[in-house]
């Protein structure tokens, strides 16, 4: 299988969200995440996988935390930290959650026959840690793993070049508006939402 390669400003606006997510994480913050196993069926429809999440933030302030676990396409996409609030991406689907947690600890992460995204050959796991204070959800990708497959998988074709891009342009206003409400700039939020819809409608109509 060909796998199409990500246009240069796309990795760079992915090595930037990185970039911010670690400047984003709280000082001293020392969570862990693990995947031991990430195994897909040969047609890529459902997913095996089991890990666990040892948090160690929930200290003063914190109201609660949570993990959340995504599945997502190898080839065109990046586990951002902002993929708990995609609610119109099919691309980005959750196969597991722990439920709110208001103490330290470690959280065991399995699912046997989780569905994942039909069709998409090569997926992937992305799994995020979600604290909360009285300012709000702090969202942080803790580790991610491919999943492993049976041989002889089909030969899909991958994303168009224009879909990969209409893509990436949501995850980017997602993340300026993210950065405009916490600056307290509604005026900003605003115009943000607007354009946000414009390129939820455009990647609709690309992908």
């Amino acid at each position: 299988m060909t796998r199409r390669r990500l246009p240069a400003a796309l990795l760079t606006a992915f090595a930037a969200t990185t970039v911010l997510l670690l400047l984003a994480a709280p000082a001293g913050a020392a969570s862990t995440a693990e995947i031991n196993r990430a195994e897909a069926t040969s047609d890529w429809s459902h997913g095996s996988f089991a890990g666990s999440v040892s948090w160690d933030e929930c200290n003063a302030g914190c109201l609660s935390w949570e993990v959340l676990v995504f599945d997502e396409p190898t080839n065109e996409y990046a586990c951002d930290p902002f993929d708990y609030a995609e609610n119109s991406d099919p691309n980005i689907n959750k196969v597991w959650a722990s439920g709110e947690q208001h103490a330290n600890g470690t959280v065991p992460i399995e699912a046997t026959n989780a569905s994942l995204i039909a069709g998409v050959v090569g997926q992937r796991l992305c799994v995020l840690g979600l604290g909360r204070d009285e300012t709000g959800y702090h969202p942080r990708v803790l580790t991610q793993k491919d999943f492993i497959a049976l041989p002889g998988l089909p030969d899909l074709p991958g994303p168009s070049t224009k879909c990969i891009a209409a893509r990436a342009s949501v995850k980017k206003l997602k993340l300026r508006r993210a950065a405009a409400k916490k600056a307290g700039n509604a005026k900003r939020v605003r115009k943000l939402n607007r354009a946000l819809k414009k390129a939820v409608a455009k990647r609709a109509s690309a992908c």
